[in-house]
């Protein structure tokens, strides 16, 4: 029951959250997978799953005017 619980946590977090950098999940779903939260087969899940996501989000066009580029005056 709590091991479902957190692996239902942890999949919202990783498909919903801002995107972590990809190693950040990996490390995250491996170390789960080792303290036998989650089975690997549900860790390999998860990466796949977060690689997907960013490979979307990276496919998407920046939008002009966001903070990751200054404006001039």
């Amino acid at each position: 029951m709590i091991r479902q619980k957190i692996l239902i946590l942890l999949t919202a977090a990783v498909l919903f959250a801002v995107p972590a950098k990809a190693g950040e999940v990996d490390a995250l779903a491996n170390k789960l997978a080792e303290k036998r939260v989650i089975a690997y087969g549900e860790a390999a899940r998860i990466i796949s799953e977060s690689d997907e996501k960013t490979r979307t989000l990276n496919a998407l066009p920046a939008v002009e005017g966001t903070a990751s580029e200054p404006e001039c005056a």
